[in-house]
């Protein structure tokens, strides 16, 4: 038998909630994933995928910096969070060059990956888009 998940995950969410049970081509049954475990499941499983945290960074510390949200962000990020993004992208880029990656212990888990950078990025995103509909009335 066959699974197959019937969904799209986008920055962490679910768009699509069912998984389909394929057997020799047809559709045998529809499972809906409306229980909370399976997208914490569902999301871990992608971010450990996404190999970033093998290299210490956090998912925060992959953000395009030409993105002018970004960049605002980060310019009103503290001094001691830049500095420690800072750390880890040129530790990361490093071990990359190295081909390496870090202990499994060093590894940053799913629980432990904090969103420092998304508020201030949301504040931004916010501010702009104020902006934008400002200069579109005056």
């Amino acid at each position: 038998m066959l699974v197959m998940l019937v969904s799209c995950v986008t920055y962490g969410k679910i768009k699509s909630k069912q998984i389909v049970r394929l057997e020799k081509g047809k559709v045998k049954m529809a499972v809906s994933s409306k229980a909370p475990g399976f997208s914490i499941a569902l999301r871990k499983w992608a971010y450990n995928l996404s190999g970033f945290n093998k290299y210490g960074l956090h998912h925060d510390d992959c953000y395009d910096e030409a993105d002018p949200d970004v960049k605002e962000a980060l310019r009103r990020l503290p001094e001691h969070l830049v500095d420690e993004r800072n750390f880890r992208i040129i530790r990361a880029m490093q071990l990359s060059l190295q081909k390496i990656i870090l202990p499994k212990e060093e590894w940053v888990k799913f629980e432990e990956d904090n969103k420092y950078l998304q508020p201030y990025i949301e504040e931004a995103a916010r501010e702009r888009q104020e902006k934008e509909e400002w200069n579109k009335k005056y």
